[in-house]
């Protein structure tokens, strides 16, 4: 819940341009953080613990 500086339940415009700064910022770090491990997964790695496996069963 959000609550204003001076407590009488009206919130000034520069205090909700603050909380919606905030917000924004939060949710493009967010988005930002998921595309690197969207980006950052490598493709290759599932396929590389499969043969290490297989080669552990063969040896």
């Amino acid at each position: 819940m959000l609550l204003d500086a001076n407590l009488d339940g009206a919130i000034s415009p520069e205090e909700l341009m603050k909380v919606m700064n905030f917000v924004k910022v939060r949710m493009d770090l967010l988005n930002r953080r998921a595309q690197k491990k969207e980006e950052l997964a490598n493709p290759f790695a599932k396929q590389a613990q499969v043969d290490s496996k297989s080669e552990e069963k063969l040896a």
